[in-house]
């Protein structure tokens, strides 16, 4: 029999006192190689049971019982009864009620069956962290996967839309510009015209889902470029004032794809609540990297909410953003917190470490 597992000295110390309280018997714990690592005459702490170490090292993992004889014999030894503490084929030492060996057997085991609930109990809590540790590394591990596969799609899609729906509706605007010119009839003109303005939309509104979908600047140029750009486009289509502010991050700077992405979304998440919920008219949107360390932070002067209420408000409307947020940065080993108040706006800082993650050796944080 292996010994793998070891008493934790002070679980065995706080094992006999309230043992020996409800016993109202002196008890004392040895480990595996018959060590006393916890007794209620804490005299008798860091004394060898060389009885105990006799059975230990012989491998006889039976309940003995010593004598007064023998107490007197051997050192480290007192009169009475120790029982083995088994559990899951291990042997993790004696445990001893002293006093008369045929008063004391029976409290000795009493408080063995109770040390081996208790090792029971800890190691099926254990087993149940692990579990829910090993569930949580596969949870991170499928939504980064997932996460992955929906960016490549979406690239698909917006570059798609970009080289194909977008030269096709341009082909179609061009013509329908040379048929008006060539057109006499003026009603006829008119009406291709207005047909050339319906495309015209049309093909704005594709160039915007292709960019939001996945913007090229992200990935030729990187995240500033990019940020800078959405702003841009966000500004002009819902007419709301953003600032942007870029610190310690060089022009064309790059950071790992994921960071890049994930930064860029989280920006597009915030941006787009505050439109559709915050009623804001002034944003503030900082990007920094400082000490191997990447922060955002988005304030807003919008009308703010509760954030005790905010777990209950996504459930009622169907609404992941802030949580998918927080998903992303914490798969990059970042950190999410978001700050309101009624009426007073709302502050989203989010962090994600860098130093293993930029692209340009030596330029990190634009050092």
């Amino acid at each position: 029999m292996e010994h793998t597992q070891y008493f934790d000295v002070e679980l065995a110390q706080n094992l006999v006192d309230h043992i020996a309280v409800e016993l109202g018997q002196n008890v004392n714990i040895t480990n595996h190689k018959g060590l006393i690592i916890a007794s209620f005459n804490k005299n008798r702490i860091g004394m060898i049971h060389e009885v105990a170490e006799q059975k230990l090292k012989a491998g006889e993992y039976r309940e003995f019982a010593v004598t007064e004889e023998e107490a007197r014999q051997y050192r480290g030894v007192r009169s009475g009864v120790n029982v083995p503490v088994l559990y899951d084929d291990i042997c993790y030492g004696f445990i001893g009620v002293t006093g008369d060996p045929v008063i004391a057997a029976p409290y000795a085991r009493l408080a063995a069956k109770l040390v081996k609930a208790i090792l029971c109990s800890i190691a099926h809590k254990e087993r149940l962290s692990e579990a829910m540790r090993d569930n949580q590394r596969m949870r991170a591990l499928l939504l980064n996967q997932m996460i992955r596969i929906q960016e490549e799609e979406r690239k698909r899609i917006s570059r798609e839309l970009h080289d194909e729906t977008s030269q096709s509706l341009t082909a179609v605007l061009l013509g329908l510009r040379a048929l008006a010119t060539s057109l006499g009839d003026e009603t006829q003109k008119k009406r291709v015209l207005e047909m050339r303005d319906i495309v015209s939309e049309a093909l704005s509104s594709v160039h915007y889902m292709a960019v939001r979908l996945r913007p090229i600047l992200l990935d030729e140029l990187g995240i500033r470029a990019a940020i800078a750009k959405y702003i841009e486009t966000y500004q002009k289509r819902y007419n709301i004032k953003v600032s942007f502010i870029s610190k310690n991050i060089q022009e064309g700077e790059r950071f790992f794809p994921e960071i890049e992405i994930s930064v860029y979304r989280i920006v597009q998440e915030a941006l787009s609540n505050i439109v559709k919920h915050a009623e804001a008219k002034e944003i503030h949107v900082e990007l920094t990297c400082e000490s191997e360390l990447l922060q955002l932070v988005i304030q807003d002067d919008g009308k703010g909410f509760d954030p005790d209420i905010l777990e209950e408000y996504q459930v009622a409307n169907n609404s992941l953003g802030i949580a998918g947020m927080q998903e992303r940065t914490e798969l990059l080993g970042g950190t999410f917190e978001i700050t309101s108040a009624w009426k007073e706006g709302t502050r989203i800082v989010v962090e994600i470490p860098v130093k293993t993650n930029s692209r340009k050796e030596g330029n990190i944080c634009g050092t």
